[in-house]
C-alpha cells in the first residue's frame, strides 16, 4: 500500500467533524459553511468600498469649498443670532460653539450656521463672513478661510483606509481561492 493511500481525504475529515458536533434536544446544530462567510465578507467589503469612496469625495469637496471661498467668496457681514456650546466628550466642559447668524446676499436674507466659527460671540455682534458663491445659504468665517488651505494631508485617512481595504480584499481572495481548490480536491476524491 502506498503512503498516499494512508492519508485521510477531505470527506473523511468532514465526517469526523460532523460526528463531533453534539446536539442538544431537537435538531442537530449546523455550522455555517465557508461560502456563507465568503459572501458575508464580500458584502462587508462592498460596504467598506462605498464608505471609502464617500470619504474621498467628502475630502475633495471640502478642499474645493475652501478654494472656492478663497477665490470667489462673497464678502458679507454676519450678525450673530445665538451661539450654543458644544460639550466635550466627557460632557464636563464646553469644547467649542456652534453659532448661527443672519446675512444678506443681494436682496435675499439668510439665517444659517456660521462655518468654522468655534468661539463665543454675544447675540447682535457682527463678524466678517464669506458666502459660498455656489450656495449662498452657506457662510464661513472670513478669518478662518483666509488662514485655511486645501491640504493634501486631508487625504491621509482615506489613503490608510484604502490600504486596509486592499489587505482585506487580499485575504478574501485567498479564502476564495482556497475554497475553490478544496472543492476541486473534494470532486477529485469523489470520482
Amino acid at each position: 500500500m502506498s503512503p498516499v493511500a494512508n492519508l485521510p481525504n477531505h470527506n473523511d475529515k468532514l465526517r469526523e467533524r460532523e460526528a463531533r458536533v453534539a446536539s442538544l434536544r431537537g435538531a442537530e446544530a449546523r455550522t455555517l459553511g465557508r461560502r456563507f462567510w465568503i459572501v458575508a465578507g464580500a458584502l462587508g467589503l462592498l460596504v467598506f468600498l462605498v464608505a471609502l469612496v464617500a470619504s474621498f469625495i467628502s475630502v475633495a469637496n471640502a478642499n474645493a469649498r475652501v478654494e472656492r471661498l478663497q477665490a470667489h467668496g462673497i464678502p458679507v457681514v454676519v450678525t450673530v443670532g445665538k451661539c450654543v456650546g458644544n460639550l466635550s466628550g466627557s460632557g464636563s466642559n464646553v469644547s467649542g460653539y456652534q453659532c448661527h447668524g443672519s446675512y444678506r446676499v443681494g436682496s435675499t436674507r439668510y439665517h444659517e450656521p456660521i462655518g468654522f466659527k468655534t468661539t463665543f460671540s454675544p447675540p447682535g455682534s457682527t463678524v466678517r463672513g464669506l458666502a459660498d458663491p455656489s450656495h449662498h445659504n452657506a457662510v464661513a468665517l472670513a478669518s478662518a478661510i483666509e488662514k485655511s488651505a486645501s491640504a493634501p494631508s486631508s487625504y491621509l485617512a482615506p489613503i490608510v483606509l484604502s490600504l486596509v481595504f486592499l489587505a482585506l480584499l487580499f485575504v478574501l481572495l485567498r479564502a476564495i481561492r482556497r475554497t475553490s481548490r478544496n472543492d476541486v480536491d473534494a470532486e477529485g476524491a469523489a470520482h
